[in-house]
């Protein structure tokens, strides 16, 4: 559980489309993309580590990194901790959504508006792009982007993302 709530950094979600790279080695257990991948499935996770933590409040959680750092412990409170990253989420996919607004963009365009130039450096790049693809996996399925030209995202004119978000269950 650890990774999945960090402290002071967002997890960098999974993609949906790294499930056909696995795809044969994982089933028949799996058979969908989402059933464990993709910013919804963790979107999903984080909901179910909100009702683990409302049903028991007194649950201790450390992170696997920086758990001291800063110069401090760095505890988490569970329940308040996963808000706060849906929130962060909520945030992300507003803020692509503003940028594919203007004209259908790539995943590496959307990232070189979204993330600051430092965050863009070396492998930083390749992540932020990742981050941008999961986002738009999302957007996607709640008819808000769609994607065009192979390798371009367009906004629909809808903002449906929120209300979708919320329709996600924590179901296991």
């Amino acid at each position: 559980m650890g990774d999945i709530v960090l402290p002071d950094i967002s997890p960098w979600p999974t993609r949906q489309a790294l499930f056909a790279e696995i795809a044969e080695i994982i089933k028949p257990e799996y058979t969908e993309p989402e059933a464990i991948f993709g910013l919804q499935r963790y979107i999903k996770s984080l909901k179910k580590l909100e009702e683990i933590a409302i049903q028991y409040p007194e649950i201790l959680v450390l992170p696997a990194h920086r758990l001291y750092y800063d110069n401090h412990w760095n505890g988490i409170h569970l329940a308040n901790r996963a808000n706060e990253l849906i929130q962060h989420h909520i945030e992300r996919c507003a803020a692509l959504l503003e940028i594919l607004g203007s004209r259908p963009k790539t995943a590496e365009e959307t990232a070189r508006e979204h993330f600051d130039e430092k965050l863009l450096e070396g492998f930083g790049s390749l992540m932020a792009a990742n981050e941008v693809i999961s986002h738009c996996e999302l957007l996607i399925a709640s008819g808000d982007i769609a994607p065009i030209d192979g390798n371009k995202y367009a906004a629909t004119g809808r903002t449906g993302f929120k209300d979708y978000i919320a329709s996600l269950g924590s179901e296991y």
